[in-house]
């Protein structure tokens, strides 16, 4: 072993062995049955089955179903499992084969360590080196021996060849052929205790691990004995990741060549019943871990692991450092916090109270302790005994501190330039002759040389040999955000809107970054030992492969933050880097995320599967049920699910396991964010679910066009069965008129014919009985008073029946007869009804007010004179005693009509009471004046005659006025 590879052994071997503490959750219940597990085997659809000394169980992320097999009643110990081609089958100690469709002979019984299925047969392995071949039909075919007097440990299969581990070294054969056929017998006499086939084959002892490569014949041994507690148990292996399971831990460690570094442990106590029997990769690289006692247990997949704002003290986070193996300090705008395993544990660290208002802006960690340096406080040290101490106040704006070789403290500072702390005396190393600037930022020391930011012209170091400053003339005067130098002296930079600039041999060459990140911006860089190095702008974190390029990336959408810029810390012990973000701390194991696959969301929504779907786009409903998972079945049953609607929760809500429900949501677009977080509020996944809702059916514009059109072909269809019926019952009622009109006519003929034979047939008996009351008034006949009084009696009743016989020809007449129209003259009619009561007019003192606007009018005199007459002879019989009475007569045109309009003072009538019976023949409403009560039904008749109407305004005891719209014919 060369020096070289000697001393990079050391290192690996001092600061290797601490490692993280690993991440691993119980699955099983301690309660359950499932404590010995045999077996493990991952089937098509993500389901761990399990071998267990209770029989065979399958795990789905969320519990554990026992499945039955036909022999498990005789024998529940499953041994081993395998996933064949054409489906899982099982085996026991006693030999027994099973699929769960039937049982499967064996020639003889044996204790069946593996079923391995072949390219053309299936092969069951006994412990004793026994080796059953199964054809297609799975029927026995024949028999192998492995060997004698050796154990069968482990066996697995890949590419065609089985890789059989015993206590006799390690068998390989091929099953390409149709026979089976031994390739090689390696490390013969020693005890194989687990064999692991990937790139290279790697095999254990109870201390130590071997990779080979067939190929090549290269041998590698990698011996554990320092870092292991217990017998190695099982083994994985991916790329340079080998995780080891033994009889009291569980180790993650990476493997390069023959040195290797520890990542992650977890160890449990000699006296505890943890003892590791079976290792098996899940889903995305999780890791499922059998044990003889303790039942299952599950290993995280390679993940980066999220501290936000809302469980840290800090916020803004500027700086990162460990302040002992396990508890890390993070620097911001509100101090100092400390964190164990995501809890904080900020309390033990009381004398940290006094920057608990300061910004701090980055840490340096050295054997006295770790120098905290501030924005306006100047530099602290934090000894690991946790006390404080301020070494200067009078330094603002520190941007970085470093440590040489000799002890002293480099200071960097945004406005000052750089500063020596050396021997408890503050230097102000900075000399405008030495600098172009004194605006300084990052700053690192390697090999002798400090190398620091020099405002926006590049980069520049001191040499400590003589205390000068130097401008590589290589490099380009471009404004650098951050460097860093790689175990090669290889120097990486991170510029603003550049790229990557990438120095060797002082060769200066870019690295465009922009086809990937859409940007030339680089907030940060961190190089590893394998030429790579880590990157980061706003958006996102990048891994850039020397032969490869960019090949691993990470959106700030996964956690909901941007990067900051310089706020970074590389734990190489362990290679766990640690980065500061807009909302937290992102943190991850570097080799393993390099290659690793994000962890999938798998959601559905009322029973749909939605994922792959930027929106989800939804129908209405009054309960939303949103169930999901992760791939990681390790971790699912082990997290705590919180949710938010975006502009509708105010705070996180905790979820029922993996299920969400939202009862009248409503409808419109919704941003649905969950978060999985570990028992110490740690993030460990983030999903946002876009759902657009539609509308409720009843509020969308096509309901209410059916709506329309429901309702207008219901209208339709009514209107047209009530327009069937109306013109059903018109025709009905039609003929029902006619009949009735007919009866009626019948009936008014026959009443006119009766009143006119009436009439005429009294008018000569009443003519001759006034002619004997006239004869015997003349001759003064009646002398006795009594007499007298009856005859008068008489006299005025046969004047009435004179006057009632002679108005009921005159209606006669006007129904019957046809009407002569001639040139009337109102004026003239007018001075005749006056002439004809002129006694009556004379004795009522009445007043006379004429306004003829219209005289001539082509009417029928008869009809006008007794309109007039009928009108002025009321107002005078009807006037009131106690008032004079006053009768205004006028005329004037409106439209087609001559409105001739006759008022009186007189008594008046209540129109609300007797409208209805004003024009009825008979009707009279003043009994202390004669009459007949044929006069105004005679108007009507003669005025309606002629195409004509009356409207009438009357009140008691002011007055009454007829309006007459006489038609002109």
């Amino acid at each position: 072993m060369n020096k070289i590879t000697l001393i990079l052994f050391s290192f690996f071997l001092v600061f290797g062995l601490s490692g993280q503490e690993m991440s691993i959750n119980k699955l099983s219940d301690n309660e359950s049955d499932l404590k010995f597990i045999y077996d493990l085997k991952v089937d098509v659809n993500g389901g761990l089955h399990i071998a267990s000394d209770k029989g065979l169980f399958l795990y789905d992320g969320f519990g554990f179903n026992k499945l039955g097999l036909k022999y498990a009643d005789e024998n529940p110990f499953i041994s081993a499992i395998e996933k064949g081609d054409s489906a899982l089958l099982y085996a026991n100690f006693e030999g027994k084969i099973s699929s769960q469709e039937r049982l499967i002979d064996l020639k003889y019984s044996m204790k069946v360590v593996a079923i391995v299925s072949g390219l053309y047969h299936t092969y069951v392995v006994g412990q004793k080196g026994q080796l059953q071949e199964l054809n297609q039909d799975l029927v026995f075919n024949r028999e192998y021996s492995i060997g004698t007097n050796l154990v069968v440990n482990d066996v697995q299969y890949k590419n065609g060849l089985i890789y059989i581990a015993t206590t006799n070294g390690l068998y390989i054969y091929s099953s390409k052929k149709q026979e089976l056929e031994l390739k090689k017998h390696i490390f013969q006499g020693e005890n194989i205790k687990v064999v692991f086939a990937d790139k290279r084959i790697f095999v254990a002892t109870e201390k130590q691990v071997r990779h080979i490569s067939l190929i090549v014949g290269e041998l590698v041994e990698l011996d554990l004995s320092p870092l292991l507690k217990g017998d190695i148990k099982s083994i994985l292996v991916d790329d340079t990741r080998l995780v080891v399971g033994t009889s009291r831990g569980i180790y993650d460690l990476y493997i390069t060549g023959p040195n290797y570094f520890l990542s992650a442990k977890k160890e449990f106590e000699d006296d505890s019943e943890f003892s590791v029997s079976k290792l098996c990769y899940g889903p995305d690289k999780s890791i499922y871990v059998g044990t003889k006692g303790n039942g299952l247990w599950g290993i995280s997949s390679p993940t980066f692991y999220y501290l936000p704002n809302e469980i840290l003290q800090n916020s803004d986070i500027n700086c990162i450092d460990r302040f002992s193996e396990n508890i890390f300090m993070f620097g911001g705008k509100k101090g100092v916090s400390f964190y164990l395993n995501g809890k904080n544990v900020s309390d033990d660290f009381e004398e940290l109270n006094s920057l608990k208002e300061s910004e701090i802006n980055t840490f340096q960690k050295t054997k006295k302790g770790v120098y905290i340096g501030t924005e306006n406080d100047g530099v602290w040290l934090l000894a690991p005994d946790k006390s404080l101490k301020q070494l200067t106040n009078n330094i603002r704006s520190i941007q970085d501190i470093e440590a040489d070789s000799i002890g002293n403290l480099w200071i960097s500072t945004a406005y000052e330039g750089l500063f020596v702390y050396s021997n408890q005396q503050v230097i102000h190393f900075s000399d405008k002759k030495m600098f172009n600037r004194n605006d300084l930022s990052k700053i690192l020391w390697n090999k002798g040389k400090l190398w620091f930011i020099n405002g926006d012209e590049g980069v520049a170091y001191v040499d400590l040999k003589d205390s000068t400053v130097h401008t590589p003339k290589t490099f380009p005067s471009i404004k650098m955000l951050d460097f860093d130098i790689n175990s090669s002296g290889e120097f990486f930079a991170a510029t603003e809107n550049e790229g990557i600039i990438y120095v060797k041999n002082e060769q200066v060459s870019f690295i465009d970054i922009k086809k990937v990140t859409n940007s030339n911006q680089c907030f940060s860089i961190i190089t590893d030992d394998g030429g790579g190095f880590w990157f980061s702008n706003q958006k996102a974190l990048f891994y850039w492969s020397p032969t490869a390029g960019v090949v691993a990336s990470l959106a700030t959408e996964y956690f909901s933050s941007g990067f900051r810029q310089l706020s970074n810390y590389n734990l190489k012990s362990s290679k766990w880097l640690y980065y500061g973000t807009e909302g937290g701390v992102l943190y991850f194991d570097s080799q393993l995320g390099k290659n690793i696959k994000k962890v999938k969301f798998y959601s559905s929504i009322n029973g749909v599967n939605i994922d792959g779907e930027e929106v989800v786009n939804l129908s209405y409903s009054e309960s939303i049920k949103l169930q999901f998972r992760y791939d990681d079945m390790v971790n699912n049953n082990h997290l705590n699910y919180y949710f938010k609607v975006d502009d509708r929760d105010t705070s996180w809500r905790k979820a029922e396991k993996n299920v969400i429900e939202y009862a009248n949501l409503g409808y419109g677009d919704f941003t649905v964010r969950i978060r999985a977080l570990t028992e110490g509020g740690i993030l460990f996944r983030q999903q946002t679910i876009n759902l657009s809702i539609n509308k409720p059916f009843w509020l969308q514009i096509w309901f209410y066009v059916i709506l329309f059109l429901i309702l207008s072909v219901n209208l339709y269809i009514i209107v047209q069965y009530r327009i069937k019926q109306l013109k059903l019952r018109n025709v009905q009622l039609t003929e029902l008129v006619d009949l009735r009109t007919r009866e009626i006519t019948l009936k008014n003929k026959r009443l006119e014919q009766f009143a006119y034979a009436v009439s005429h047939d009294l008018k000569n008996p009443v003519i001759n009985i006034i002619g004997l009351i006239d004869l015997l008034n003349e001759k003064d006949a009646i002398k006795d008073r009594e007499s007298r009084k009856i005859f008068d009696m008489l006299t005025h009743s046969s004047s009435q029946l004179d006057r009632l016989v002679k108005g009921l020809v005159e209606l006669l007449k006007v129904r019957n007869e046809s009407v002569e129209i001639s040139k009337v003259y109102v004026s003239k009619v007018l001075e005749e009804v006056k002439n004809a009561i002129s006694l009556q007019i004379l004795d009522s003192k009445a007043v006379f007010k004429e306004d003829i606007q219209v005289d001539e009018i082509l009417y029928n005199h008869t009809y006008l004179y007794s309109i007039i007459y009928n009108l002025v002879s009321n107002a005078v019989k009807y006037r009131d005693p106690y008032r004079d009475l006053e009768i205004s007569i006028s005329t004037k045109k409106h439209k087609d009509f001559v409105v001739l309009e006759i008022e009186d003072t007189g008594l008046g009538m209540d129109l609300d009471e007797n409208r209805d019976k004003l024009f009825k023949m008979f009707q009279r409403f003043h009994d202390h004046v004669e009459g007949t009560g044929v006069g105004l039904h005679l108007i009507k008749e003669m005025v309606e005659n002629s195409g004509g109407y009356i409207e009438v305004e009357s009140q008691l005891r002011i007055g009454t006025k007829f309006t007459i719209f006489l038609k002109e014919s």
